[in-house]
Parts: C-alpha cells; sequence; structure tokens
C-alpha cells in the first residue's frame, strides 16, 4: 500500500519517525510532506479563493500541485500533527484547504451534491500529541479528530477505516507502534 504521511509538526518529532518506521517495515511506501521544512504556505492567494470552483484550474501553486498529483496513488493519509487549541494546527488546515479542493479530493453533481473522488484511499489516520487530559479533550469535542476522520474521510471510501492516537507529550510513541501495524 502507499501512503502519504503529512507532518504538521514544526520541528523533528519523534511520532513521524516511528509512524515512518513502522508503515515501512510492514511493506508499505511511504510519501512524506513535511509542512515546516517545505515551508508550505498556509493561505490561500486571492486568485486560488477565486478559482477554488473552477476544476482543473484551481491548483495554482506548485506546492498543492505536487501534493495533490500523490492523491491519486495512494491507498492511505496519515496526519501527525500537534493537538492546537483543541484543533489541527493552521499549517495543516491550510494544507487541506489548498489541497483537498474540487476536481481532487471531490466534484459536484448536477444536484450541487458531494461526488467523492478519492474512493480508493481505504486508510485515514491521525496521530496527534496533545498537553490536555483526555476527558478535556473529550468535553470540548476534539476538534482534530472530527476535522480529520470524519471531514477529509467524507472524500474518500466509505469503508475507510479510521485510526486516531492521541498522545501526552511526555508519552513514547509505543502506542502509534501498535496502531500502525493494522494498516
Amino acid at each position: 500500500m502507499e501512503i502519504l504521511l503529512v507532518d504538521g509538526f514544526e520541528g523533528d518529532d519523534a511520532v513521524v519517525a516511528t509512524a515512518r518506521a513502522v508503515l515501512e517495515a510492514n511493506g508499505h511506501t511511504v510519501h512524506v510532506i513535511d509542512l515546516a521544512a517545505d515551508d508550505f504556505r498556509i493561505h490561500m492567494t486571492m486568485e486560488e479563493r477565486r478559482l477554488y470552483h473552477d476544476e482543473g484550474e484551481n491548483l495554482l501553486d506548485p506546492q498543492a500541485q505536487a501534493a495533490a498529483a500523490l492523491l491519486p496513488d495512494v491507498q492511505g493519509v496519515l496526519f501527525c500533527c500537534p493537538h492546537v487549541t483543541f484543533g489541527v494546527p493552521a499549517r495543516v488546515k491550510g494544507f487541506l484547504d489548498r489541497v483537498f479542493i474540487p476536481g481532487v479530493a471531490f466534484t459536484f453533481d448536477d444536484a450541487d451534491k458531494l461526488d467523492p473522488k478519492l474512493r480508493h484511499i481505504r486508510r485515514v489516520g491521525l496521530i496527534t500529541r496533545s498537553p490536555h487530559d483526555a476527558r478535556t479533550v473529550r468535553r470540548a469535542r476534539d476538534g482534530a479528530r472530527r476535522y480529520i476522520l470524519w471531514t477529509v474521510r467524507l472524500n474518500c471510501s466509505w469503508f475507510a477505516r479510521r485510526t486516531h492516537v492521541r498522545l501526552r507529550p511526555e508519552e513514547s510513541t509505543e502506542r502509534v507502534s501498535a496502531a500502525l501495524r493494522r494498516w
């Protein structure tokens, strides 16, 4: 299986290294997009926003084009990022806004109903580091998990399996290894 691993951490984190090592050890091909190292632009330009619904013309940025070119070939997408204010960091949100766009991740049919284009993706995962305990995150409705595992999965196969691991800052990556062995 080919996996797209989106690294949303600002620096090196053991989570990303562990995830990549486990996936490669299981025989998967892993394509890594390091949003911080690649200096992936967070915000859409005015031109990108204006052309957002024009399929085929809405991918203007070379970084977004390169990331979108990987999506038809992968069967799994794994996001690794810190838990920021009970949601995903701006870099990850910007990545999704600029890559998972009409014509790439979905289209609209004649009745303006969403038609997913990533039905070949069978796995969607999220690994986060959160300074908050489980109860606090649950009470805040865990925006990161909902945003990635629910919203992104709408563009994928209805039967796409979801993986979510939330680690405390001091916690080791053993649970990451255990969760990704099933991929």
